[in-house]
């Protein structure tokens, strides 16, 4: 087994941000161990949806249907890295015109 470093991605989430909800994306870097890379994928997407549900700022309606991404995955990542909490990384969605 190995430690994998998996960095996901969603959109479409509402974020109680300064004080107002805002539609909002994330990137969030996740450390598994995990024997192949489809099995530390898994693990990293269960770990941040747990995460996401324990965060009182995003609306909890949203999690249903959201789809979270791999951006990266990197095999080989050393083992203290398994201990590191990061956080989520939230960005605002910037208003898209109509129709487009």
């Amino acid at each position: 087994m190995t430690v994998y470093r998996v960095m996901l991605k969603a959109e479409g989430l509402r974020v109680t941000l300064d004080g107002s909800e805002t539609p909002c994306g994330f990137y969030k870097t996740e450390f598994v161990w995990a024997r192949r890379p489809a099995q530390a994928i898994h693990r990293a997407r269960a770990n941040v949806a747990v995460a996401l549900r324990r965060n009182p700022a995003v609306n909890q309606a949203d999690l249903a249907g959201l789809a979270l991404g791999v951006d990266e995955i990197e095999a080989g990542q050393g083992l203290g890295n398994l201990v590191r909490r990061q956080g989520f990384a939230f960005y605002r969605l910037a208003a898209r015109p109509l129709g487009g």
